[in-house]
């Protein structure tokens, strides 16, 4: 699998972890990775953030939310556990903005 995804392959990737292609979901999921991820990189990691760090597309802060998800923290670099761990903060949260996760995406691109 290549480190870095095209958006078709984001795209598809998405369907396979079960975003819904509809407003309030994955228009709006994929406008916030590419913010926290413009290269779609799906090893990205960002070691200054909360909890050990920011990992995969989404940018999951460290292992909590991979483990309350029911997901192996270890495969959070493969892009559909990464966005199946993502749909389930987004539906757990009800939103993308506010305390925490994706706030500074979802600020800067007017998504709440």
């Amino acid at each position: 699998m290549p480190r870095f995804l095209t958006l078709d392959e984001l795209d598809r990737y998405a369907t396979m972890a079960g975003w819904p292609d509809e407003p309030g979901w994955w228009p709006e999921m994929r406008r916030i990775i590419l913010c926290e991820t413009a290269n779609l990189d799906r090893e990205a990691f960002n070691p200054q953030d909360p909890n050990g760090g920011s990992f995969g597309l989404a940018q999951l802060n460290g292992r909590y939310h991979f483990e309350r998800a029911g997901e192996d923290f270890r495969r959070w670099s493969d892009p559909v556990v990464n966005l199946r761990t993502a749909l389930w903060l987004r539906t757990v949260r009800g939103r993308f903005g506010g305390e925490g996760g994706w706030a500074n995406c979802a600020a800067l691109l007017g998504i709440h």
